[in-house]
């Protein structure tokens, strides 16, 4: 599969929005949203023990590819921001040991961090091979120029407001704009 698809910024979010839902079986509607800043700036953070937020980050469009007017050439080097969250109780001191790395199942690094890493970079077919995760059009077309790849990841941080740990991973990839 060859042919890549022209898709719009949001496309290439919902695919990756639905893919963090389909492949981490906590993740769903009520505790993996879009937003405009990887950590939400809302009064009420929700009643989730754990949950992300999936957001763009700034693109860089190449001139060059433009040359001769062709808006089937528009191509963007974008990418997205998952920052995964976690709660932990305000009445219960808990160490940033416990709630990182110690606690038993649900640690951000021990947990959420490989979880996010394995749904968006890996694909694993039902015989057992492993490939990079394309997202496809419904028609089968592919929707990036170039595969999905992690840059950076940020340091878990406490909320100043919130009693949420939370870290930021940022991706990159491309795609062809349908304008």
């Amino acid at each position: 599969m060859s042919d890549v698809a022209q898709i719009t910024e949001a496309d290439m979010l919902e695919a990756v929005q639905n893919r963090l839902r389909d492949k981490i079986e906590e993740y769903n509607e009520t505790n993996c949203w879009f937003d405009d800043d990887p950590l939400p700036t809302r009064d009420d953070p929700g009643h989730f023990l754990f949950a992300c937020s999936v957001s763009p980050v700034d693109g860089n469009f190449n001139q060059e590819d433009q040359l001769g007017g062709s808006r089937c050439m528009l191509q963007e080097s974008s990418g997205f921001i998952i920052t995964p969250m976690r709660r932990y109780e305000v009445d219960y001191p808990q160490t940033a040991d416990e709630v990182m790395v110690a606690a038993p199942d649900d640690a951000i690094i021990k947990k959420w961090k490989p979880a996010i890493l394995n749904a968006l970079l890996i694909d694993r077919s039902s015989a057992g091979v492993v490939t990079a995760w394309e997202p496809t059009t419904a028609a089968g077309l592919l929707m990036l120029t170039d595969s999905i790849k992690a840059v950076t990841s940020g340091r878990p941080k406490r909320h100043q407001e919130w009693p949420i740990l939370y870290c930021t991973m940022v991706f990159s990839c491309g795609f062809r704009w349908k304008i």
